[in-house]
């Protein structure tokens, strides 16, 4: 599905985030928790559930005020935060809260000792990301990692396909905070309606890119979010229909 409000007139330049948008963890760590949950509670979980569940993770890991409380309180990365964290996504997945404190620890020691996903790329990701550079669009990332990203990119050859890659914490900023927006904008000297922002995230991307008066897209892939607020598309590829290059037309 391709809502077709964008203005492709403007866009010079097409910046990414990285997670979920551009590469994917096999398997999936929201599907390996929910799978795992099932057995816990007896019954397989309904669509409903697991997305309601995986919507709570996009907001919560949107800088949410829930995500600020729990680094005070836990350092972010000990056992007590990741603990936490599984009953905070118990809860989202429908447990009650003495179901969730009871399953916690069990749900993070599994996570721990059995997921060992693999990055992965699709092969459209490359082709598509390839062809708008061809157009002669500007490609870049900008993710919310807290670390630069260049040795990843290179290993996953991402970095073939792009003239930038930015992390927020080279630029002091989280999104959905417009600041790490804004910052991107001087960073490459572009204004505001030359560059298209596309994440799979509603709360980080979306409302983040929207708040700096980017114009954005929502890679809705998974159909995750329905009838959201934005335009959307449901595959990469959508974005080769919606941009036939900066001097076209």
């Amino acid at each position: 599905m391709v809502v077709n409000a964008l203005d492709p007139k403007p866009i010079r330049t097409i910046v990414f985030d990285l997670d979920d948008t551009l590469r994917y963890n096999e398997p999936h760590a929201h599907a390996f928790i929910s799978d795992f949950v099932e057995t816990l509670r007896g019954r397989p979980l309904t669509q409903l559930e697991r997305r309601a569940g995986q919507r709570w993770e996009h907001q919560y890991w949107a800088s949410s005020k829930e995500l600020t409380a729990d680094i005070t309180a836990y350092k972010e990365g000990t056992q007590e935060f990741w603990v936490n964290y599984g009953i905070r996504s118990l809860r989202s997945l429908g447990f009650e809260d003495t179901e969730a404190q009871q399953h916690a620890a069990q749900v993070h020691e599994y996570m721990r000792e059995n997921y060992s996903p693999v990055s992965h790329v699709l092969p459209e990701t490359r082709q598509t990301l390839a062809t708008l550079r061809q157009r002669g669009y500007r490609i870049g990332l900008l993710t919310n990692r807290p670390k630069p990203v260049h040795a990843e990119m290179n290993t996953i050859a991402l970095d073939l396909h792009m003239d930038f890659f930015l992390a927020a914490s080279q630029l002091g900023a989280y999104k959905p905070d417009k600041q790490i927006f804004l910052r991107m904008l001087d960073f490459l000297g572009a204004s505001k309606d030359s560059v298209l922002y596309v994440g799979d995230n509603y709360y980080a991307d979306i409302l983040g890119a929207r708040g700096a008066g980017l114009q954005c897209l929502l890679l809705n892939w998974s159909g995750l979010y329905e009838d959201p607020d934005c335009d959307q598309i449901s595959a990469i590829t959508d974005l080769l229909t919606l941009l036939p290059g900066p001097t076209a037309g």
